[in-house]
């Protein structure tokens, strides 16, 4: 009796065996037959699954993205303080350390590539952002309403996350000498909480989510 295959567990088995190879070697240099001897595969079983090096990235990619950490002591997510919401959004990046060796390379094809790839990665990572933007934007809006109302805008604070945490990703990954991450992040909650409008019955202990330290600093500043 033939053995049945999981074709989905082995799709993702040969994405996650490409995204090691693409982490370490880059696009332009990864062959398909690299990836297949990482899997332990044939070539041709490959190309079963993957037209081609592109397609193939791009599961990578979305595999990369797929994963969605823990919360922060089990937190729903419409329920997070500042620095937890900054906090969640980081680790995804961080998840793994293949996250930002692929990412330069599909910025790499953004910036470099034809105008129909430019056109084709972009529409790509649309969704990867918009998804971001909405749960970073949500749980925002959640907490500005029944916690600490907040004076920005859900929606361009979301982008300001999103930049500030992949940017301190990129620097950590390309310049041993760049800002400490925590200390970044940290430095971002601060200035976020800076601009709230508490009343005074409010209580504010719970702000950074015990960060205690960090509160007083934004207290004293007052």
């Amino acid at each position: 009796m033939p053995k049945i295959v999981d074709k989905r567990k082995r799709a993702l088995q040969l994405a996650q065996a490409a995204t090691k190879v693409l982490a370490r070697n880059g696009f332009a240099a990864t062959r398909m037959e690299d990836i297949a001897r990482e899997a332990g595969v044939s070539k041709g079983l490959l190309y079963e699954y993957y037209r081609s090096k592109e397609d193939l990235f791009f599961a990578v990619c979305d595999h990369l993205a797929a994963v969605r950490p823990r919360k922060a002591n089990g937190a729903k997510s419409l329920d997070l303080p500042i620095a937890a919401i900054i906090e969640q959004v980081a680790a995804i990046y961080d998840w793994s350390p293949d996250f930002i060796p692929v990412m330069v390379d599909y910025w790499g094809k953004i910036l470099k590539g034809s105008a129909q790839q430019r056109r084709k990665y972009i529409a790509h990572a649309d969704k990867f952002y918009t998804d971001r933007r909405r749960e970073i934007c949500d749980a925002l809006t959640y907490w500005s309403r029944h916690e600490v109302p907040l004076n920005l805008n859900p929606t361009v604070l979301s982008n300001l996350v999103i930049a500030c945490v992949e940017g301190i990703h990129m620097q950590e990954f390309l310049c041993s000498r760049g800002a400490n991450k925590r200390e970044v992040l940290s430095m971002l909650g601060e200035l976020i909480l800076s601009t709230r409008t508490v009343s005074k019955d409010k209580t504010r202990t719970h702000l950074l989510g015990g960060q205690s330290r960090l509160v007083n600093r934004v207290r004293s500043r007052e």
